[in-house]
Formats: structure tokens, sequence, C-alpha cells
């Protein structure tokens, strides 16, 4: 398995803290699977066509996923996915 670094921010959704397994496999099913186990954090991860929030970045093993596959990026045994969002303000 893999593990998911959540933000401060999105840990109140989650009992076990700051890092999550999740499966191998691809960054929308991981994303998917922690959905459908944590409902409430859709609307921080994916909109309603399932892309990638845009206030959203993530990074596997410290590589942004849009410039490797997006969300059809493969995560592996062992690998740490970084969970980063964007803040703003005036």
């Amino acid at each position: 398995m893999a593990i998911i670094q959540l933000p401060l921010h999105l840990r109140k959704f989650v009992a076990q803290g700051e890092v999550l397994s999740i499966p191998n496999g691809k960054i929308i099913d991981s994303l998917k699977k922690l959905i459908s186990t944590y409902p409430a954090l859709k609307p921080y991860l994916l909109d309603d066509n399932e892309n990638l929030c845009h206030f959203v970045n993530l990074y596997v093993n410290g590589q942004d996923i849009r410039f490797i596959d997006g969300l059809q990026t493969e995560v592996k045994e062992n690998d740490v996915i970084a969970m980063i969002l964007a803040i703003a303000g005036g």
C-alpha cells in the first residue's frame, strides 16, 4: 500500500489523523476509495466531473502529478502522496 498525507484542514474528516493508507493503483481510484470511506472529503478532492478540485495539488514522491499522468498516475507500494491545498487571501 501507498500512503497519502492529508493537510491539517482535512484531518478533521478522518479518524486516523494525517496519514492514511491507500491501495496501489491509479490516484483517481484511491481518491474515490477515500471519498467512499470519508464522504465529507468529496468537496475538497473531486468536482462533479471527477476532476481534481482546482485548489488541490498532489505530489507522488515529490513529483507533481500534473507533470506525470494526472489522476491516472500509478502509485506503488511505499509511495508517498502529499496533498497540498492552495490558499488564497488578501
